[in-house]
């Protein structure tokens, strides 16, 4: 199993999605990758943060999204002691290749009132940077639809996302399935691997999750990911192997 971690590796210093925490995170010798939430503002901006970002903020996605990009770009996720700033897609591309690493970057792309444009833009810039380890997902079908045809416009990894609302088709066409929840059999899961990777989210069954993995046996163990903003405690607590 591997862990990735949702907006970095947060430290006393560093909030969850801070620079230093995504550096933190790419230098951990036991995560293998950063989650990121994507929000497209009303001014074109493409802002990585995460959901504890903006309960912190006490911001709504909509204010947020109204922001200009002086505001974003001087909105503070740190302390008055320690400043800092939200950042782009661009910023966090420009990270991993300053850092020259190979773990994965997981861009989750959450729904705007101009869906093509947003992925386009995503696209577009994730293109710059073929060397990065980039997988895709989206909880609006209008976005996974419109991905699914742009496949061939950038090379990244297409992802569904599986929870209690949303029971997709387990034979679809993509590279991986986001889960959330208990909501899979031992047979499905299994069945699953052998076509795909399978990523866990909001891991609230850790127990149950930790002794599933460990009857997967490899490689099909290998296969599996969690994405989770408890990093530390899913790796000391439940034998997280890489």
């Amino acid at each position: 199993m591997k862990l990735i971690a949702y907006g970095g590796l947060p430290s006393k210093n560093s909030p969850i999605s801070s620079r230093e925490a995504y550096l933190l995170a790419i230098k951990s010798r036991f995560i293998t990758g950063i989650a990121v939430d994507l929000y497209y503002t009303t001014h074109n901006q493409i802002v990585a943060l995460t959901k504890q970002n903006l309960q912190r903020l006490s911001l709504t996605e909509q204010q947020l999204l109204n922001k200009t990009p002086e505001e974003i770009k001087r909105t503070n996720i740190g302390n008055m002691i320690k400043i800092h700033n939200l950042l782009s897609l661009n910023d966090i591309l420009d990270i991993y290749t300053n850092q020259k690493t190979n773990d994965v970057l997981v861009l989750d792309l959450k729904d705007s009132i101009e869906n093509a444009k947003f992925v386009d833009e995503v696209l577009s810039l994730i293109k710059i940077y073929p060397w990065v380890n980039i997988y895709i997902k989206s909880s609006s079908n209008e976005i996974n639809e419109y991905l699914l045809a742009s496949r061939n416009v950038a090379d990244f990894k297409l992802g569904r996302i599986i929870d209690k609302y949303n029971k997709v088709d387990l034979t679809s066409n993509v590279d991986f399935f986001s889960v959330k929840g208990n909501i899979l059999s031992k047979e499905e899961v299994e069945e699953l691997l052998n076509r795909h990777e399978i990523m866990y989210e909001d891991v609230d069954f850790i127990v149950d999750f930790s002794n599933l993995v460990k009857t997967l046996g490899e490689p099909l163990a290998s296969r599996v990911s969690v994405i989770t903003d408890i990093v530390a405690m899913v790796y000391k607590n439940y034998g997280v192997t890489l």
